[in-house]
């Protein structure tokens, strides 16, 4: 599993499996994995978007979900990302990320939505005082 910070310049990327963490511009990583930005902006008229369709309703944890699924290039990679819409609710509660060849796959689970939260500035950022053992590989 792992965590991503992003600042709106720089990406920090941590990977509990390896124990370390990535950390670049924001303007360097173009795959959608690795570039929250990337992924949040995505529209219709994004040269990436491959095809765009609504999918069969689904339940999800009991509870009745829209879903919507976009095929994407990035980085000279496709994904397929599932977003499962409450239907009570009309909020996103789930984000799926799929390559095409299997090899990643992130899950995005909303918990709760909270309106105007107080959050400062280093929220943001990773803080390497939190993971003393991790290596920083910094790409910038």
């Amino acid at each position: 599993s792992g965590e991503v910070w992003f600042d709106g310049k720089t990406v920090w990327n941590y990977s509990s499996e390896n124990k370390e963490v990535t950390v670049d511009k924001a303007e360097n990583q173009t795959n959608i994995l690795t570039n929250p930005q990337k992924l949040l902006s995505l529209d219709c008229d994004d040269d990436t978007i491959v095809e765009s369709a609504a999918q069969a309703d689904c339940v999800v944890d009991g509870v009745a979900m829209y879903v919507s699924k976009v095929l994407l290039k990035s980085d000279g990679s496709e994904f397929e990302v599932l977003l499962y819409i409450n239907k009570q609710t009309e909020l996103p509660a789930h984000l799926k990320i799929s390559s095409q060849d299997g090899d990643y796959v992130f899950n995005i689970k909303v918990e709760k939505f909270e309106i105007n939260p107080k959050v400062k500035e280093s929220d943001f950022r990773f803080d390497s005082k939190n993971y003393p053992e991790v290596e920083i590989i910094d790409f910038r």
